[in-house]
């Protein structure tokens, strides 16, 4: 017992000796590379270079290996990669909103019915009779129009993200406008005739067709008529920006991307005809639905030319694109030739290519390093693009028990859009 005390006596004093100030005076045995110890700043405990080996470790550090560098990884965004970092980045992005003032394409001289026989303008009051035998003369009649409508003004907002990458930027945005409305109504009664010199009734009348074939057949209302039109327009696009060219303030920088359209529009005309009192028979309210749906994918290309300095910058993005319009039209009737009359609803729907042309301008004011204020213009290009006012056939294939024959009759043409934005960008 009193061996083992006196060695462990032993062992401990020998542990004493080695953390003595001599015990450090000199460098560990091993060496390392680099350096010899008499170099001037040479530390003799400073971490072995990269693919040295240390065999001597202080307290309470982990042992000594092998250094070596990994392989640089492929980074994607530029300044701080917010995907590789534990604390996620925005340096670099940018968000902007904006409030947008657009005008669209007017419905356009539209007649509300079909040609009218022996009538160069049924615009304009004409005679009408009834199909008695002698023909009765009622008064005059006209065909209700949408000349005079217009859609314009419609507000929306738009907003739009920016990410920087090592060879250019990501941008997206959406854009949506609120439901625009617009109503025109045709509610006189009586007009004066020059000629005859008398106070004459006045109708409003839907005309058509008879079996295809035109004809003076026309449906009268006494009691006023509204055709209501209603559009509503929202969409979205992504793009990523190549650097190109570039010299002191100017910049180009053209860009792959895709965008997404919706278009919806609706056409509801009512007629009311009130039947003489002394029939005791109850009014009659007809109606015509027209409704439209544009649904428009497109890849598109362009190229951003941009001004910048210290306080202003201006850019002009055109923008191309070629893709697939995915439209469904769809035509509804109630009570148009009377009570009696059913509900008749027909459809069309179909996918066709659709160009499409943007063209851009954007002012910025930059108030500080992360604010900047922002206006704009853009002109807009939709073509074979399908519209309520367009699709309705206004046919009669006879009267009772044949059902109206106005239906859905697809036609395609091009629509603008044009207006101006103001809004902030803030910098990150």
């Amino acid at each position: 017992m009193a061996r083992f005390f006196t060695l462990g006596i032993l062992v401990g004093l020998s542990c004493v000796a080695s953390l003595s100030p001599s015990a450090f005076a000199q460098p560990p045995a091993a060496s390392y590379p680099g350096p010899a110890p008499e170099a001037a700043g040479y530390n003799p405990y400073a971490a072995p270079a990269l693919g040295g080996y240390g065999e001597y470790c202080p307290p309470g550090m982990p042992p000594a290996g092998v250094y070596a560098e990994t392989p640089e990884e492929t980074v994607w965004f530029s300044r701080v990669d917010p995907l590789r970092k534990r604390y996620r980045s925005f340096d670099g992005w940018f968000i902007r909103t904006e409030y947008l003032n657009w005008d669209y394409d007017r419905p356009g001289d539209v007649l509300l019915g079909s040609r009218v026989l022996s009538v160069r303008n049924p615009r304009r009051p004409f005679p009408v009779y009834d199909d008695q035998i002698p023909p009765t003369d009622l008064g005059d009649a006209f065909v209700p129009f949408l000349d005079e409508m217009r859609l314009d003004d419609a507000s929306g907002v738009r907003g739009t993200i920016g990410i920087p990458l090592t060879f250019g930027s990501f941008e997206a945005s959406v854009f949506g406008f609120g439901k625009k409305e617009e109503t025109v109504g045709f509610f006189d009664t009586e007009i004066w005739d020059p000629i005859l010199n008398e106070v004459r009734p006045l109708f409003t009348g839907t005309s058509t067709l008879e079996n295809g074939l035109v004809s003076n057949n026309i449906f009268l209302y006494n009691d006023g008529f509204e055709a209501t039109f209603t559009s509503q327009f929202y969409g979205a696009e992504a793009n990523v920006f190549v650097d190109g060219s570039q010299t002191n303030y100017f910049f180009f920088k053209p860009f792959v991307g895709f965008r997404y359209f919706n278009l919806e529009e609706n056409l509801f005309q009512t007629g009311r005809f009130v039947p003489d009192p002394d029939l005791m028979q109850p009014t009659v309210t007809s109606e015509i639905d027209s409704r439209s749906k544009n649904r428009i994918y497109a890849p598109q290309i362009g190229l951003r030319m941009q001004f910048e300095s210290r306080w202003v910058s201006f850019a002009f993005d055109p923008k191309f694109a070629l893709g697939a319009n995915d439209y469904f039209n769809r035509v509804r009737t109630n009570d148009l030739r009377g009570l009696g009359d059913p509900e008749v609803v027909t459809t069309d729907g179909a996918t066709q290519i659709t160009p499409v042309i943007d063209l851009g301008f954007t002012g910025k004011l930059h108030v500080t390093q992360h604010l900047s204020l922002t206006a704009g213009y853009n002109f807009l290009w939709l073509g074979g693009i399908t519209r309520p006012q367009n699709n309705i056939y206004y046919n009669d294939n006879g009267p009772l028990p044949t059902p109206p024959g106005v239906v859905v009759e697809t036609k395609k043409g091009d629509m603008k859009f044009q207006g101006i934005s103001v809004g902030a960008e803030l910098n990150f």
